[in-house]
């Protein structure tokens, strides 16, 4: 179960939500960064939730991973070598 109050989270359910709503987004961060890198220039736009700043009570483990889709990303274009990645 991963739609459920946080004590109520399965460890499974947890992990599902956190590879389909975080772990996907950064590995696909890093494979098209690749390519950013060589043509030195690049966008990347991630899309969240409004639960990542008002969570809702029977999904913290989705509001939790959508923040962190949220945070790091101002910070991932000033990596060295990212050119004028954003």
């Amino acid at each position: 179960m991963f739609n459920a109050p946080f004590l109520d989270i399965r460890e499974d359910g947890w992990d599902k939500v956190f590879n389909l709503n975080l772990n996907s987004v950064a590995r696909f961060c890093q494979r098209i960064g690749a390519h950013m890198v060589d043509r030195g220039s690049g966008s990347v736009i991630n899309v969240a939730s409004v639960s990542t700043v008002r969570p809702w009570p029977t999904i913290s483990g989705y509001s939790a991973a959508k923040a962190a889709v949220v945070r790091p990303s101002p910070r991932s274009g000033q990596a060295p070598a990212c050119g004028s990645m954003r």
